[in-house]
C-alpha cells in the first residue's frame, strides 16, 4: 500500500456575520479590488490546482462572488470605472498564482466610504448556477461528473482601508466532497485470464448535484479538521441520485468499455470524486458499507464491492467523509471473490480498513 504525507496551510481570517448594508452605493474609491486565496488542505487533485499556494505553473481558476450585501450575491455585473459609483454584486472568473494578491477585475473599485465588500469564492470556475436577472441570490448548486474537485470558500470581508495594507482579503477554499482513488490486482497470471480484462467501474446509489447555502457565514476558525469541515458541510446539500462512472486515472475519461489487463502489481487505475456520507459504526456481522462500486470484467458482470470504513487503528470510522479521500485496493483472487481494502485519509492522516466482496 501506498503512503502518501500531506501538508496542512492554515490560514488566519476575519469572518463577519452576516448584516444588512445601506442600499445606496457611495462613489467609487479608485482603489482597485485585490483579493488571494488558499486550499486548507492542500493536495493533488483530479482538476488542475494542486497546490496550497497558487504558482505560475499551477494557477488556479475560481470564481469570485463579491457583493455590497452581506451574504447575498446578486448577479447584475454593476462594475463601473474609477470615478462611478461602487460595485453592488459581480461574479467573474479571478486567476491566482504565485500566491499574489489578484485584481478581480481591471474596472472594479471599492466604495469610497470605506463600506464592506463581500467576497466568496467557488470552484470549478465555471457551471454554477446563479441569478442572471440581478435579484437576491444567497445559494448555488454545481452539478458534477465526478471528476471536477469542487470546492467552496466562504465569506470574507474587503474595504478600502484595509486595501491600502497587507490585509488583502483572502479566500479560504474547503472540499465539499469525497475523493475515492481505486488501485488494483491479481494473485497471479492464471487469475488475470480466468477474470478477463477489466471494463467497467462505477459508484452506485450517489447524489451528482450539491447546494451551497450562502446566506450565512460557516464557522472555520476551529483547527481541528473535523470541526471546521463539519461547519463547512452544514452549508451543502445533495440532490439527484444516480450512478457515477469512475475516471481513468492516466487520462480522465470514463472508465467503461475499457480493456484493462490485471496484473500482479497493485496499480492506480481510477478515481472518482463523490458525495461524501456520514459514516456509522458497524459490526462484523453487520456492515453499513458507506460505498458501493460495481465492477464488470470480460468474463464476469455484476460484481458488486461494498466498502465499510475502518480507522488507521481499526476502529470503525464515524463521521463525515467531506474533504477526505479514500484509496481503495481491489485484490482479484483464485478462488473467485474480489477482497477489497482502502487506505482512509482526511488528506492529513491515514486510515485502513478490509472487507471480502462476492461477486
Amino acid at each position: 500500500m501506498k503512503k502518501s504525507h500531506y501538508i496542512l496551510l492554515f490560514l488566519s481570517i476575519s469572518i463577519l456575520s452576516c448584516q444588512n448594508d445601506s442600499s445606496e452605493v457611495p462613489p467609487s474609491s479608485g482603489e482597485p479590488i485585490r483579493v488571494s486565496a488558499s486550499i486548507s488542505i492542500p493536495n493533488a487533485t483530479r482538476s488542475a490546482y494542486n497546490l496550497g499556494v497558487p504558482t505560475f505553473d499551477k494557477p488556479f481558476d475560481a470564481m469570485v462572488w463579491a457583493s455590497t450585501t452581506s451574504c447575498n450575491f446578486p448577479y447584475n455585473h454593476h462594475s463601473p470605472n474609477n470615478g462611478s459609483n461602487g460595485i453592488v454584486g459581480y461574479h467573474t472568473t479571478v486567476n491566482f498564482q504565485n500566491g499574489t494578491y489578484q485584481l478581480t477585475r481591471d474596472d472594479l473599485y471599492y466604495p469610497s466610504d470605506n463600506s464592506n465588500v463581500y467576497f466568496i469564492g467557488l470552484y470549478p470556475n465555471s457551471g454554477w448556477v446563479d441569478d442572471h436577472d440581478g435579484g437576491s441570490n444567497v445559494s448555488t448548486s454545481f452539478t458534477y461528473t465526478g471528476k471536477e474537485d469542487v470546492m467552496y470558500a466562504p465569506q470574507v470581508t474587503g474595504h478600502k482601508n484595509a486595501s491600502t495594507s497587507p490585509t488583502h482579503p483572502s479566500l479560504h477554499f474547503f472540499h465539499l466532497l469525497t475523493w475515492l482513488r481505486v488501485e488494483v490486482y491479481v494473485e497471479n497470471d492464471d487469475v488475470a485470464n480466468t477474470w478477463g480484462d477489466l471494463q467497467s467501474m462505477t459508484l452506485h446509489g450517489m447524489n451528482t448535484t450539491l447546494e451551497i447555502d450562502v446566506s450565512s457565514v460557516p464557522d472555520v476558525s476551529s483547527a481541528d479538521f473535523a470541526t471546521r469541515q463539519g461547519n463547512i458541510a452544514s452549508k451543502v446539500s445533495f440532490s439527484s441520485p444516480s450512478s457515477l462512472h469512475l475516471w481513468t486515472t492516466d487520462d480522465d475519461t470514463e472508465f467503461t468499455g475499457q480493456s484493462y489487463r490485471l496484473t500482479s502489481s497493485p496499480t492506480e487505475i481510477a478515481y472518482v470524486l463523490c458525495q461524501p456520507v456520514n459514516a456509522t459504526a458497524g459490526t462484523d456481522g453487520n456492515r453499513t458499507n458507506e460505498y458501493v462500486l460495481q465492477l464488470s470484467t470480460a468474463n464476469r458482470t455484476g460484481i458488486t464491492v461494498n466498502v465499510d470504513l475502518k480507522t488507521a487503528e481499526g476502529t470503525w470510522f464515524e463521521g463525515s467523509t467531506m474533504g477526505r479521500q479514500f484509496i481503495i485496493t481491489l485484490r482479484f483472487t483464485e478462488s473467485g471473490y474480489v477482497s477489497a481494502s482502502a487506505s482512509v485519509t482526511d488528506w492529513i492522516t491515514g486510515g485502513y480498513i478490509q472487507t471480502d466482496v462476492t461477486e
